[in-house]
């Protein structure tokens, strides 16, 4: 019991000794919670001071800032402002340069009066310039100064004997001074020479750059060729009376220019020989790798040698005043191509893939119609099976594929020789000088169209409106050219002499025309020029005439069938279809490929499209042509313009042209002159009043579109002379050959009833 009393206490004792220990250790740490939260409560209270303080410090600093600036643009225009009155102040001043030391003697003001004059003439000056002072700058010399003499700087009263006497120092050049060069500059303050330094090098850099980037262009620029002036420019001195001139280069860009041009023109041949070339080197075992590297070799020091040519060419250029006029309105013009400029740069004739657009089909047109171009007459397609028809295709492919070679290689250019880039190199000068001939001489408008197709189309458009004297001036004629024709020397000048306003183009691949001459780019380009003569020349579609020479029937019917409205059509030496033409020149044994070529490739179908017209036609036949008969130029009945006279008679007047009607309008082909054309006429009593008549009151009851059935109930020799009428009246005979230019009197407007 003793023992359980011990252990009670003990543990009492235990526990107030631990309770008196905890107190005293929590009070110790009260006392140091408290005395942290005095040193918190005093950071506390400082940092909230450093915050107001730094607060305080960044206001006064933005203050300060804003007085800064204030005080820098205070003293920016102060010191502006000092220096502009010290130049002021200086604005009567001279500072004569070079002047040996104590020339002066004493009286530097007496030595500068008579320095002035002796420099620049007594006679100049009737009264004395007034100096206030003269005096060396600085005063004392340096002993150590190795600057030469010091300038005198000199005072004058009036600021107009100071502009004089710089005037007068500028006109006379060089002032000498007991044999010393002399110079006499005005006095500007250290700071004006200082930005006048800057901006002179800055000036001087701008000046290297834009000099740099002109020879650039003229390294690049297009080949000047001609310069035409204008009617209200003056002629310059040393050019001829004529409104133009060719561009003179120096001898050693004529040099550049030749060599260009000789490997342009090897260029070419390589091109075109290209088969055959590699064929011999094939055979020779010149196309391997141990043979290629050293011709690649000396290929590329041929290229570098040319490119080092062409820089020349452009140094060259670059400094002929003329060409740099030129390259500068060009430039002009491709930045804003206003009225004004275009004017400038019509005076130029340059290459013309580098001309400024002057209309294009999109601007009236749907950009996605583009795509597929315009509409053409398609040959009827041959109905098989379905079997049938992969038979024949599997067949018929390796005549497909030579089809398609020789259509877009000799083919072509059989057909359209003038797309040959050597024939044109060859015809350049005499295209120029026709060219010259229309701008000069007619005043005609270069012009650049882009096709549906994307391809440029060069034409030129002479403006006969404005002539009072020229009747026929509000008719436009649209020429199109032969296969080897070109507006510059086409037939273009036949219209023209006959007062007519007239727009003449190059066929795609022709002069500054780019694509290839084939029907579909043909008819888009056709397209574009009738286009441009409505929306942009103003045109109406009945002012307008269509006259083609040649092949160029082929586009000429495309617009009448296409454009119905159009006033009438005149073809001269044209034919109905090319596939006779192309089988004359052809062997026997290639008639099935010619026959697809034609018709898949080159399916020129004059007569056809000729039908969709219900407008005047004029045929010109020649009547000694040596390109459109299948025979002979003496065979004066195989010309195809024959054919295409009769199938537009039998179309519009199948009641007319019966088959003994057909063969005396034969007849009447046959002649060859005006006598035997007049005797075959004679011979079946053709009475034109009654033929007219017959025409009009039939016109007058119906009214209607061709073709018509006059002549339905009348008597064969009724229709004989019907038809002899009418082939008289659509058909001129022309005794030439078919090369030979129209002349304006054998240029008539198509008949109408």
């Amino acid at each position: 019991m003793a023992d359980h009393l011990d252990i009670a206490d003990a543990l009492r004792q235990m526990q107030v000794d631990l309770t008196s220990h905890f107190d005293s250790k929590i009070g110790e740490l009260q006392s140091t919670l408290i005395t942290m939260n005095g040193s918190i409560t005093t950071l506390s209270e400082q940092v909230s001071l450093i915050e107001h303080r730094i607060s305080t410090n960044e206001d006064n600093l933005t203050n300060l800032d804003s007085r800064v600036k204030f005080l820098e643009k205070e003293n920016s225009f102060l010191r502006d402002k000092v220096d502009d009155l010290e130049n002021r102040s200086r604005s009567s001043n001279l500072r004569f340069l070079r002047i040996p030391e104590r020339a002066e003697g004493r009286d530097t003001v007496d030595f500068i009066q008579r320095l002035i004059l002796l420099l620049l003439g007594a006679d100049k000056f009737p009264v004395l310039p007034v100096i206030e002072r003269a005096h060396r700058s600085p005063t004392t010399m340096s002993p150590k100064s190795k600057n030469g003499p010091r300038p005198i700087l000199v005072k004058f009263l009036n600021a107009q004997d100071k502009v004089k006497i710089l005037r007068l120092a500028r006109e006379k050049g060089e002032l000498l001074f007991e044999g010393t060069k002399v110079f006499i500059y005005p006095d500007y303050s250290a700071a004006l020479l200082e930005k006048r330094r800057l901006s002179r090098s800055h000036c001087t850099v701008r000046i290297i750059r834009m000099a740099g980037w002109m020879w650039l262009r003229c390294l690049l620029g297009p080949h000047l060729q001609r310069i035409h002036r204008s009617p209200d420019q003056s002629r310059p001195e040393g050019r001829p009376g004529r409104r133009g001139w060719n561009y003179q280069p120096s001898g050693l860009e004529r040099h550049a220019d030749s060599i260009l041009g000789w490997a342009s023109t090897l260029w070419s041949l390589s091109y075109y020989s290209s088969p055959l070339l590699l064929c011999y080197l094939y055979r020779k075992g010149y196309i391997c790798s141990s043979k290629l590297v050293p011709v690649s070799q000396y290929v590329g020091t041929v290229l570098v040698c040319l490119l080092g040519v062409a820089c020349l060419r452009g140094w060259e250029r670059w400094r002929n005043s003329e060409y740099l006029q030129f390259i500068s309105i060009l430039e002009e013009n491709k930045s804003s191509n206003t009225a004004a400029n275009k004017k400038k740069l019509r005076c130029y004739d340059f290459d013309f893939s580098n001309w400024p657009t002057d209309f294009s089909w999109t601007e009236v047109n749907s950009p996605k119609a583009s795509k597929a171009g315009v509409s053409l007459l398609k040959p009827e397609p041959r109905l098989r099976g379905a079997a049938d028809g992969i038979l024949h295709t599997v067949r018929t492919l390796p005549c497909h594929i030579i089809s398609y070679l020789i259509a877009h290689s000799f083919g072509r250019r059989m057909l359209y020789p003038g797309s040959v880039g050597l024939l044109q190199k060859a015809m350049r000068q005499m295209l120029q000088q026709g060219q010259a001939r229309l701008i000069e001489e007619y005043d005609g408008q270069r012009n650049k169209l882009i096709a549906c197709d994307g391809n440029e189309i060069d034409t030129m458009f002479v403006d006969r409106r404005r002539d009072g004297e020229e009747e026929n001036g509000q008719t436009l004629v649209i020429c199109c050219e032969g296969n080897a024709g070109f507006y510059e020397v086409g037939c273009m000048n036949t219209p023209l002499e006959s007062g007519y306003s007239v727009l003449g183009w190059n066929h795609p691949g022709f002069g500054g025309s780019t694509g290839v001459p084939f029907p579909q780019n043909e008819a888009n380009a056709m397209d574009v020029v009738i286009q441009f003569a409505i929306h942009k020349l103003g045109f109406k579609v009945e002012d307008i005439i269509i006259y083609a020479w040649s092949i160029g029937g082929f586009t000429a019917t495309w617009a009448a069938m296409s454009y119905p409205e159009i006033q009438s059509v005149v073809l001269d030496a044209s034919f109905d279809d090319l596939l006779p033409l192309a089988l004359k020149v052809m062997p026997d044994s290639w008639r099935p490929l010619v026959q697809y070529t034609v018709r898949t490739y080159m399916n020129l179908n004059n007569a056809e499209q000729l039908l969709k017209y219900q407008g005047p036609v004029l045929f010109i036949r020649r009547t000694r042509d040596e390109i459109i008969t299948t025979t002979g130029p003496e065979d004066i009945m195989s010309n195809r313009g024959n054919d295409l006279l009769l199938k537009l008679l039998q179309f519009r007047y199948p009641k007319i042209m019966t088959d003994e009607s057909i063969k005396v309008v034969r007849q009447w082909l046959g002649a060859y002159n005006y006598i035997e054309e007049m005797s075959v006429y004679s011979r079946y009593e053709v009475d034109d009043d009654w033929c007219v008549s017959v025409l009009q009151s039939y016109q007058a009851e119906r009214d209607v579109l061709f073709p018509w059935s006059v002549g339905e109930d009348m008597t064969p020799e009724g229709r004989r002379q019907l038809a002899l009428f009418l082939a008289h009246k659509y058909l001129h005979n022309f005794e030439t050959t078919h090369c030979t230019p129209l002349p304006a009197s054998e240029f008539h407007q198509a008949w109408r009833l």
